[in-house]
């Protein structure tokens, strides 16, 4: 049985229920490998009867020493563009806050969570001094 949080979010490519990423482009700069992704998601919002759906793409590029690297670095890199970009449809709740660098549109924390947690916990070194 799925958890709640799986019947509420879901993620995939538009129309089949899968992701769908492709290798655009690969080539080397010695002794690099490089890679292109782009991937295409379908994002699925289940609000009580009502569901709302949003597609979106992204692209990734990828650089490393070895091509195995590279298209997993390129790959990850569209997956994670194509859902910032899906979430963003939703407003700052979701999606746009992922790409305001000054936090704008953040809000401020609550005082009980900005409060310092402590405990009967002591930090040590290796060495074991505290």
């Amino acid at each position: 049985m799925p958890s709640p949080r799986q019947t509420a979010f879901s993620a995939s490519m538009p129309g089949t229920g899968e992701l769908l990423p492709s290798c655009v482009w690969t080539g080397t700069d010695h002794p690099h490998c490089l890679a292109a992704y782009v991937a295409k998601m379908c994002i699925r919002v289940h609000a009580g009867d009502a569901t709302v759906i949003r597609d979106g793409s992204g692209t990734g590029e990828g650089k490393a020493l070895s091509s195995g690297q590279a298209h997993e670095i390129a790959l990850k890199s569209a997956e994670t563009d194509a859902t910032k970009r899906e979430l963003a449809t939703f407003g700052n709740p979701f999606g746009l806050e992922l790409y305001d660098r000054d936090k704008n549109g953040a809000r401020k924390p609550r005082r009980n969570q900005a409060e310092k947690v402590s405990g009967p916990w002591t930090l040590r070194s290796e060495a074991g001094k505290a």
